[in-house]
């Protein structure tokens, strides 16, 4: 099964949203993801950029020929971000049978969710432009059980499709924050994580960049901890 790479609106806390678009130039969108480590199962590390996850392989793109390549999504240990991150694609430690016995019987809920910054990286501005934590928000998860597919859909807007394990972790396909050309920025989220009794614990990646006429252009990194019960 494909997962669409369009997630809705996009995340509405968007702190390039608080810096002038005067006299910057316009731009198109920029689509694709951010350059990726990606080590196969295999002992063999690939250098380029990932373009889409679904549930049954990777699509990747080398960046020294620019070639695309499928990687079945069982023979891809991990990502490394270019911000050096990890993204895991197979649980280090087996959920408990009760967490099992759960993801067997299908995810779909409602939950609250609270977040927490943990880290911003990338240029000076950065640690000013995220300094604030997004208000609580509630989030619904389709899933049927059985399948290796969910979407987590939030009260503010975004729509997550993920991929799932059956020990309950997650990885979402990147979401690109939509109407940013006018002020000269890309910014997209994606959301990792695993389903735990009771709910799930997720990370929220923000990368974020805007481009200055003169140079000295803005790139960010931050990760934000949501906890969903």
């Amino acid at each position: 099964m494909k997962i669409p790479t369009d997630g809705g609106t996009g995340l509405t806390h968007n702190p390039f949203g608080s810096l002038s678009g005067e006299g910057l130039p316009q731009t198109t969108q920029e689509t694709s993801t951010t350059p990726s480590d990606v080590p196969a199962a295999k002992p063999r590390k690939n250098r380029g950029r990932v373009d889409i996850i679904r549930a049954s392989d990777i699509v990747f793109r080398e960046s020294s020929s620019g070639l695309r390549y499928e990687f079945p999504r069982t023979d891809v240990a991990y990502i490394v971000t270019e911000f050096g991150s990890v993204v895991r694609f197979e649980a280090e430690v087996a959920a408990p049978p009760e967490v099992r016995a759960r993801i067997a019987r299908g995810l779909a809920g409602r939950y609250a969710v609270r977040y927490a910054r943990r880290e911003v990286q990338g240029s000076a501005v950065c640690e000013s432009l995220w300094r604030e934590v997004p208000p609580d928000d509630s989030v619904t998860v389709r899933h049927v059980a059985g399948q290796d597919t969910l979407a987590l859909t939030f009260d503010r807007g975004t729509t997550f499709r993920a991929i799932v394990d059956r020990d309950g972790l997650f990885n979402s396909s990147f979401v690109i924050v939509p109407d940013q050309a006018f002020s000269s920025t890309a910014v997209t989220t994606r959301l990792s994580g695993r389903f735990v009794a009771g709910g799930f614990d997720a990370s929220v990646h923000i990368i974020g960049y805007r481009r200055v006429r003169g140079g000295g252009d803005v790139t960010c990194y931050s990760i934000l901890d949501a906890a969903a019960r």
